[in-house]
């Protein structure tokens, strides 16, 4: 079975959590991780960005969670799907309705993953 190479942006609490929830996984590989100050993420293995479009054309990884503040969901998630990258968001999917329904358009290649992590998603 080939790996899922994944890619955090926002490495603050909860980004970390699901940095340690994917490392302890047998079939994803967490290649890369993105925050705006590179130095608070100086402890961690994988390839480092401070920009996330950087970090999705860079080829290193198949899908990301999203791990930002709650209104910076919609940008960052619909700059992946247009990189082809398969989201995963951290709840709430966005702030306001109509940046949910331009991420839900945003989705138009079905063969990409595009969901919302929950805090039982990954029991």
């Amino acid at each position: 079975m080939q790996k899922v190479r994944m890619g955090i942006v926002g490495l603050g609490i909860m980004g970390r959590r699901y940095y340690t929830m994917l490392r302890a996984l047998t079939g994803v590989e967490v290649t890369a991780l993105c925050v705006r100050h590179l130095d608070t993420i100086h402890d961690l293995p994988g390839a480092k960005f401070a920009d996330y479009h950087t970090l999705f054309a860079s080829g290193q990884i198949d899908a990301v969670i999203i791990a930002t503040p709650h209104y910076s969901h919609p940008q960052v998630a619909i700059a992946a799907l247009h990189c082809g990258i398969h989201v995963l968001v951290d709840k709430p999917l966005a702030v306001h309705v109509a940046d949910g329904r331009r991420m839900l358009a945003a989705h138009h290649d079905k063969t990409l993953r595009f969901g919302v992590m929950f805090q039982e998603r990954s029991r």
